[in-house]
């Protein structure tokens, strides 16, 4: 009653009688609220019914909460009571646009409709246009009639284009009365900001931003949280402020980040919304901070294998390893050799790098370390290499010993480096490192050279860990325009072991089949031997099978492959290490010498 907003009205007793004075003393009747909460200045309509007609009546009103609790009484009125049904009061009401929202992006609004009557509501009517409809003119909702009506979710298409939009709304009863005109507006804004600029100035470890030139040309940019900064790594910002790692969210125009690594290119861009909610595209730029000031170049040192300058060995590939140390911060030790290969140690104050392959004779080892500012300093070893006494007539072997890269060295000291395609590293090899093959497009490629034909005689040696012995797997084999010269395999299709020769001559196959499978995810080693006259199969180091042959072998200048060819696409699965090639036939004694002796050894 003293003009505050009401949070838990229940309803209202109305007391009437024909003297004055009828609150609390009188009759009464109840009139359940619309609403809990009604906004101060809600008009609320009812009858009295049953009276005496040409009485006069005095009526007082008081409010009752959900709990019970009673509001004093209103003040006092009076009047004659009319025959029933002649009903000449309209009924009164409200239109409530987006639940008193003052801005909306969209058309689609929600309204809120009350309304009372004496005698009941009937129908409401809602229009872009002021003007009055009539009770019987179409476009009227129909509801069921009630003295208190209600609904807070009445769909409602604005008009389009940015602007102030008014909503009018009627209600009308039984006896035809119509309300009078009751309105809400909203503003209707569609139209984001303009993007304006945004500067990045890199600094020492941070950068400094600032925007400047976003404006509103509707309703203007938020009151509260217009700019929201967001920032990536790298050269591309985030494709929009609701993406990207949020930075600043504010009134202001400018930011400092702080804390970065120098040297890394930093991305941002910066939004503006305005009162509406809609958000500019956004201003992008970016910077690279810089270091701090440093010119004092790191300390390096090589220990191992040596701390001296000079150092011989038969072992290849070789492990170096060290220290570094800086003022502000080492960022990377690298390596190379100038008989050839390169490469990022691991670690910095404390690095190592491993499987550096040596050539035979002197190999010049450099490291270097960089700092965080670029700063370097150098060291070398310069490693004698001799390469281990191996059986003769060796012309390839491939150890497997690098552990990472994509070529792997020949250990025979002929430099047939051969280039890995999907063959991963292992150090589960039969020997330290190892190579894996997927069975699907793994190989190791040998370009060819007149040593890798073998013509007159041969040995081509191989330790497998299959996986899978279906289909043909290919171990090694000699591509020729007509398929292979040479090819030793795991499974010839049937599952078992298998080598293969191409007699020049005959131009004929000639081949020696192991009459039962190879173990699966076990290590077995397979040797094939030609020696002029007869073709043979070992498997560990026992003969299984052999065919005589007489004549030269082909030759060709397609590539060497291990574990797969391109011939016909039969790849290996599984692992494969220590593959010899020799230009001559091994005994039986010296293929088991081979088996118990990992190439370099």
């Amino acid at each position: 009653m003293d003009g505050s907003q009401l949070t838990d009205l229940a309803g209202y007793r109305i007391y009437y009688g024909t003297g004055s004075g009828a609150c609390r003393g009188g009759t009464s009747q109840a009139l359940a609220a619309a609403l809990p909460n009604p906004v101060p200045g809600t008009e609320v309509s009812y009858q009295l019914t049953g009276l005496a007609t040409g009485s006069t009546y005095f009526v007082q009103v008081s409010a009752e909460d959900h709990s019970g609790s009673e509001s004093a009484c209103s003040n006092e009125v009076s009047g004659a009571a009319l025959a029933d049904g002649a009903d000449t009061t309209a009924p009164t009401g409200s239109v409530v646009i987006n639940s008193n929202a003052t801005y909306t992006t969209w058309t689609a609004a929600t309204l809120r409709l009350a309304g009372s009557d004496l005698i009941g509501v009937t129908g409401y009517y809602v229009s872009t246009s002021s003007t009055r409809p009539a009770a019987g003119a179409a476009g009227w909702a129909t509801v069921t009639s009630a003295t208190s009506y209600s609904n807070t979710n009445v769909p409602f298409t604005l008009n389009a284009g940015d602007g102030t939009k008014t909503v009018y709304a009627w209600f009308k009863d039984a006896a035809g009365n119509v309300s009078a005109t009751m309105s809400d507006t909203i503003v209707l804004d569609q139209t984001a900001p303009t993007t304006g600029t945004l500067t990045a100035t890199p600094g020492t470890g941070q950068v400094a931003l600032s925007w400047a030139g976003f404006t509103d040309g509707g309703n203007g940019l938020a009151t509260a949280n217009p700019y929201k900064l967001v920032f990536a790594t790298g050269s591309a910002p985030a494709t929009a402020c609701t993406s990207g790692t949020q930075l600043y969210l504010g009134t202001g125009s400018t930011y400092t980040h702080t804390g970065l690594t120098p040297g890394t290119i930093y991305s941002y861009r910066v939004c503006a919304t305005d009162k509406a909610g809609n958000t500019a595209a956004g201003a992008t730029a970016s910077a690279t901070p810089r270091g701090i000031s440093d010119t004092t170049p790191p300390t390096l040192s090589i220990t191992n294998p040596t701390a001296g300058t000079t150092y011989t060995t038969s072992t290849s590939p070789l492990t170096l390893g060290g220290t570094a140390a800086d003022t502000v911060g080492v960022a990377s030790v690298s390596w190379s050799n100038n008989r050839g290969g390169s490469g990022t140690a691991t670690g910095t104050t404390s690095w190592t790098a491993s499987g550096i392959a040596l050539q035979a004779g002197t190999n010049v080892l450099t490291v270097v370390a960089r700092d965080v500012a670029g700063n370097t300093t150098t060291r070398t070893l310069t490693v004698t290499y001799t390469a281990p006494s191996q059986t003769p007539g060796l012309v390839a072997a491939y150890a497997f010993a690098e552990g990472s890269g994509t070529t792997t060295a020949d250990a025979s000291g002929n430099s047939n480096t051969g280039t890995l395609t999907a063959a991963t590293w292992t150090t589960a090899g039969r020997s330290g490192s190892a190579l894996t093959f997927n069975g699907t497009s793994s190989w190791v490629t040998i370009p060819a050279t007149p040593a890798l034909d073998l013509p007159t005689t041969l040995t081509v040696e191989a330790w497998v860990y299959p996986t899978s012995l279906t289909n043909w797997r290919t171990v090694v084999l000699k591509e020729a325009a007509w398929g292979y010269t040479y090819a030793l395999y795991a499974s010839d299709g049937a599952g078992h072991p298998a080598g293969h020769l191409m007699n020049k001559g005959s131009q004929q196959a000639v081949q020696v089949i192991g009459p039962s499978s190879l173990p699966l995810n076990a290590w077995s080693h397979l040797a094939m031997t030609f020696d002029g006259a007869t073709l043979r199969l070992f498997v560990n180091g026992s003969p299984v099978a052999s065919q005589a042959t007489t004549g030269a072998a082909a030759t060709s200048t397609g590539p060497l492959r291990l574990g797969g060819n391109g011939r016909w696409g039969e790849y290996f699965a599984g692992r494969i290490d220590e593959v010899r090639l020799y230009n001559r036939a091994l005994t039986q004694a010296e293929v088991q010498t081979d088996m118990g002796t990992p190439i370099g050894r």
